[in-house]
């Protein structure tokens, strides 16, 4: 059996995250603006404010690279521009689920024998 693999961007255009300001700072709850004029995420918002899962296949007028917000496990709200990646949406992904307002799930708290968050959170536990 050959398995396939595909490539799912997430996205939103306001709201609230959990994730530290660089590697191995710990957890914040963390307020995302909204986004940038002309980036992928004011594109979606301005299509509509409510949430959607696009298959990208069907995108291929979108040929240039667009502003995409990419955040992660670590998000710098002090450098906004170093947040924002030029992409061809289509390339990049086969899925892009867009959320309008995003909200911060809790997070688990995880004790270790060094008393920080392992670098495989959550999936090395």
């Amino acid at each position: 059996m050959r398995m396939k693999i595909y490539r799912i961007g997430f996205g939103s255009f306001e709201g609230d995250l959990i994730a530290g300001s660089y590697w191995e700072a710990p957890m914040k709850r963390t307020t995302v603006p909204s986004a940038w004029k002309q980036s992928w995420e004011e594109l979606l918002h301005l299509s509509g404010s409510w949430n959607k899962i696009l298959l990208t296949k069907d995108l291929h007028f979108f040929n240039s690279p667009i502003g995409h917000r990419a955040i992660g496990v670590v998000y710098d709200h002090n450098d906004e521009k170093g947040n924002y990646v030029p992409s061809i949406i289509p390339e990049r992904y086969e899925a892009f689920v867009y959320i309008d307002k995003s909200s911060a799930l809790h997070p688990i708290y995880v004790k270790t024998e060094i008393d920080r968050t392992p670098e495989t959170y959550p999936f090395g536990i």
